[in-house]
């Protein structure tokens, strides 16, 4: 399960497995890294200019994996600062 560090609204939901009603709640996810996430093409190093909700929203280089995954990443302190270099990600 990928995680995510970021307060979503949820606005009057009914739960009818549970007999509940919700309304005005806002639920909490936590992304601790990019590791696991979906990314395209496979077998490429590439650079995000961020995560919302992740590394402040700064930069990170990361390879996709062979099944369309982040597999590694170098996070990066700065926004608009990643580039690709032959055969890998750098942060300055």
């Amino acid at each position: 399960m990928q995680a995510h560090t970021n307060w979503l609204p949820i606005h009057s939901i009914c739960i009818k497995r549970f007999g509940l009603t919700m309304a005005g709640v806002a639920v909490g996810i936590t992304i601790s890294s990019p590791l696991g996430l979906p990314c395209s093409p496979s077998n490429s190093e590439m650079c995000s200019t961020g995560i919302k909700i992740w590394n402040n929203n700064n930069d990170f280089g990361f390879l996709c994996g062979p099944s369309g995954t982040i597999v590694d990443y170098q996070a990066c302190s700065c926004k608009n600062c990643c580039h690709v270099n032959p055969g890998k990600s750098d942060c300055p």
